[in-house]
């Protein structure tokens, strides 16, 4: 009888060299694909959540309503969306979408856009990142763009005007004499003092009657002859219902309808 040849170990050796040379390169692709995967899902969740906002906003309007902010933990969207999917949106009392803030595990975007935001242009003009936040829970009270980057003023990280009460924090503190030279505030979203949505606590009574009936907002450097000395930057944005009825000085009647006063 005659024996069968069987494999070298060099031959062995030179196939299993081979096999993990044609592992090392698949294994990027299919990561990669994986990857695009999981990112095209992500941008189809919140395309999906444009469109629904944009129809809850309709039917609202259809029934008087005027919410102009949904989220995923308190104002949910008729959406099948995933457990992991965490949402804000924010719109305009004209119903356009100017703030989205969408995450899951791995991917987040976060936009405010005071010209109106497209389902068409995420991805493109508004990019998905990767995750890096560590806010797990956000809704139209603690977001990705308030809660956690406070700013520090400086142009590239700028305070954020976000609810009414920022507005009157604000002037209460030139008011007080804080100093906001070279510093940078935004206004990230549309205001109206007679929205409740547009306030932090919706429940403060007192000073939704104070803002509206009372004596009214007070002029940013209105009083005591102190003047905001930064930069204030609406991004596009409105602030509606602006209502000043208090007793102030000439030089401040002179420019009763302005937001701002200068000297």
């Amino acid at each position: 009888m005659k024996s069968k040849k069987g494999f070298t170990l060099v031959e062995l050796l030179a196939v299993i060299a081979i096999l993990a040379i044609l592992v090392l390169i698949a294994i990027p692709n299919v990561l990669n694909l994986y990857r695009n995967a999981r990112k095209n899902t992500f941008k189809s969740d919140v395309q999906s959540i444009i469109r629904a906002t944009e129809q809850q906003y309709v039917m609202n309007s259809m029934n008087n309503g005027n919410r102009t902010c949904f989220d995923s933990v308190s104002n949910p969207l008729d959406i099948d969306a995933r457990d992991n999917l965490v949402y804000v949106v924010r719109l305009s009392n004209k119903g356009k979408i100017i703030s989205i803030e969408v995450a899951d595990n791995n991917y987040q975007i976060l936009v405010n856009d005071g010209n109106g935001i497209s389902k068409d242009e995420i991805g493109k003009t508004y990019e998905i990142e990767n995750r890096n936040k560590t806010t797990d829970i956000i809704s139209c009270n603690n977001s990705f763009l308030v809660e956690g980057e406070e700013g520090s003023g400086e142009e590239n990280t700028p305070y954020k005007i976000q609810y009414i009460e920022d507005l009157v924090e604000l002037s209460n503190n030139v008011e007080a004499g804080e100093d906001y030279s070279g510093k940078t505030i935004i206004l990230s979203r549309d205001l109206d003092f007679k929205n409740k949505d547009s306030y932090k606590d919706k429940e403060n009574s007192e000073l939704y009657t104070q803002l509206t009936t009372g004596s009214g907002f007070t002029p940013i450097g209105g009083i005591n002859s102190k003047s905001f000395s930064g930069t204030f930057d609406g991004r596009n944005h409105r602030i509606d219902n602006l209502y000043i009825n208090g007793v102030l000085p000439k030089r401040v009647k002179n420019n009763i309808m302005s937001f701002f006063v200068h000297f």
